[in-house]
């Protein structure tokens, strides 16, 4: 699923954890407006809700995503082009 973002604002990275599915496929997005970093996260299919949590630092919401691939196991993978 395409994401769109508000005006301002892109995507700098997004992994997946490689599953297909409503309840086992997981997606993280780290997107950024030049002052303030935003981690996005789904589990399920298109139709789930999107959570996000926003931070002053890229260095913190890079920790977070680190935290939550670990938490969730399995194999993520870094996905293209935003």
């Amino acid at each position: 699923m395409l994401r769109v973002q508000p005006a301002g604002w892109r995507i700098v990275e997004r992994w997946w954890n490689g599953n297909w599915g409503r309840l086992n496929q997981r997606r993280i997005w780290l997107s950024t407006d030049g002052e303030t970093w935003r981690v996005e996260a789904r589990q399920g299919d298109g139709d789930a809700r999107v959570w996000s949590k926003d931070f002053v630092s890229e260095l913190q919401a890079r920790q977070l995503i680190r935290e939550m691939k670990e938490r969730a196991g399995g194999e993520w993978k870094q996905l293209g082009d935003s």
